[in-house]
């Protein structure tokens, strides 16, 4: 079980880059960065980040209920378009649902 995880957050990973790439290519959508989790621990985490002037990724740690999306999301970008599924994001590859978090306090911020 544990193996093809690994080969589904590679075969992400590379599938991302690649999508990374062609849109830098067309001038298109890059995902700068995104965040899955408790709303308050993301504003929380960007605030922080404003006012210390550090780069949220490095910070998504100190959060138990915030994951960092960037890679995912990018997987999901095609002809410089986001294509989400509606509703809930838990189910999207790369995604998870932290611990202890609501789902109605679920929010996703893109960048």
């Amino acid at each position: 079980m544990e193996e093809k995880r690994g080969e589904v957050v590679e075969l992400v990973r590379r599938r991302s880059t690649q999508n990374y790439q062609t849109e830098k290519d067309q001038q298109g959508l890059i995902i700068q960065e995104a965040y899955y989790g408790d709303r308050n621990e993301i504003e929380q985490l960007r605030r922080i980040s404003l006012t210390q002037n550090i780069h949220p990724a490095s910070l998504v740690s100190q959060f138990s209920k915030v994951i960092d999306v960037t890679i995912p999301l990018q997987f999901y970008v095609k002809d410089s378009r986001l294509q989400l599924q509606k509703g809930s994001k838990k189910g999207l590859i790369g995604f998870g649902f932290p611990e202890g978090l609501k789902e109605s306090d679920a929010a996703l911020y893109i960048k």
